[in-house]
Order: C-alpha cells, then structure tokens, then sequence
C-alpha cells in the first residue's frame, strides 16, 4: 500500500486581542467620558464578548468611585452592561444642548500667539465634542463641511484665509487634515522668512550691556557693542 502523502495542515487559533482601558474616575469632563466609552465598545467588540457577564465583568474592572454612583442611579441593578455605560454617558457626559455646542464651535477662533496647529487642536475638540452630542440625541444640524469653512474663516493671517478659502472652492474633496497641513506649511513658511530677513539686516542680538542709562547691543555682524 502506497503510503498517504496528505499533509495535515495546522490549526491556527487567534486569541482575542486585548483593548487598553483606562480607569475612570468619572470627574476628566465630557471628553473623557466619550473616551471612555469608546474604549469600552472597543474592547467588547475585540474580546469577542459572547455573555452580558463578559461585558459587565469589563466594564466595572474599570471603575472606581463610579461604581457607587451606578448602583444608585440603577437602584442596585447592575447586571445589564449596556444600561451601565449609557448611564455613564448620560450622568458623566456632555449636557449642553446641540444648539449650545454649536455656538461654542462658532465662537473658536484662533488667538494672537497661537499657531495653526494649536488652534485645530482646539477647533477639532469642539467640532467633536458638536458631534457626539448629535448622536446621543439624533438631532442633525451641522455636517463634516462646517470644520473646514470654520477654520479656514477662523486664521488670523488674511492671506492664509484667502489661499484656504480658494483651496476649498476649487477642491471639494479636500480634508480637514490637508487644509491643516497647508495652514501649517504656510506658517512655518512664514516663520522662516521672517528669520533670514532679520539675519540679513544684521539685527540679531547676540547680548546687551548696560552703561549707566545707556543701552548697548552687540549685533550679529559687528564685532562691537553699539548705542541704541
């Protein structure tokens, strides 16, 4: 009898991959809140929860303080999950109204001294924050486009603002991420033209020394201290 050439091919098995969760203390305001909640979906999603037990057990690892404030809010029934975490949502979360969020998004703009970077930092964090509160209510008023007019309208620079607003004219595709990235490049531009064109005048100052009342300065390309 010929001997059997098939070849057993092995079984991989994936073990369900661990999400991080980070304690929640329930007082990091609304954004940590949404935070998380997110983590907690995710993990139940990537652990591959098949029991409300599974998710429960998840769930309350990860409180501290909460977990009196749950069992008072649900009357000492904590043995549904998701009522759980919409209860942390709803008690730990955003409160203002759409309307509210929307008029703390309009009112960001960017502030003297601060960069481009900065300032999306802090317009991306209220159009978020805009957001989320929509889908906890299912109340619809503003769409993805608003961002971009938003921090295009928002810059100081007049120049900056025009190039923007005529980017997103002419590119109706175009990205909160890349509309950044051009405010940014510009800036940076910007930055660095203002450094060699003070190198070029000379009016770098390497140190100053005072006379009396009289000032001096040392400039860049003088070798000897000079009244101001």
């Amino acid at each position: 009898m010929a001997a059997s050439t098939k070849k057993n091919n092995p079984i991989v098995v994936l073990a369900p991959r661990e999400v991080p969760i980070g304690k929640f203390y329930g007082d990091g305001g609304a954004r940590d809140t949404r935070r998380f909640v997110e983590e907690v979906k995710a993990a139940w999603s990537a652990q591959r929860c098949e029991t409300e037990q599974e998710k429960r057990d998840i769930l309350w690892s990860h409180l501290e303080e909460v977990r009196q404030e749950l069992n008072c809010l649900l009357d000492g029934d904590t043995r549904d999950p998701q009522r759980m975490l919409q209860t942390i949502a709803t008690t730990y979360g955003e409160r203002r109204s759409v309307s509210c969020l929307l008029g703390s998004f309009q009112s960001t703009r960017q502030r003297h001294g601060e960069t481009c970077r900065a300032f999306s930092h802090r317009l991306r964090d209220a159009f978020d924050n805009l957001l989320a509160r929509q889908r906890d209510t299912d109340v619809t008023m503003v769409s993805g486009r608003l961002l971009l007019d938003h921090f295009a309208d928002s810059l100081l620079d007049s120049i900056l603002r025009r190039q923007l607003r005529e980017r997103i004219a002419n590119t109706p595709d175009v990205s909160f991420l890349e509309l950044r990235e051009q405010a940014i490049r510009w800036e940076d531009d910007l930055d660095g033209d203002r450094t060699k064109s003070s190198l070029e005048t000379g009016f770098i100052i390497d140190r100053r020394k005072h006379f009396g009342n009289c000032v001096f300065f040392k400039f860049f390309f003088f070798d000897k201290y000079v009244p101001l």
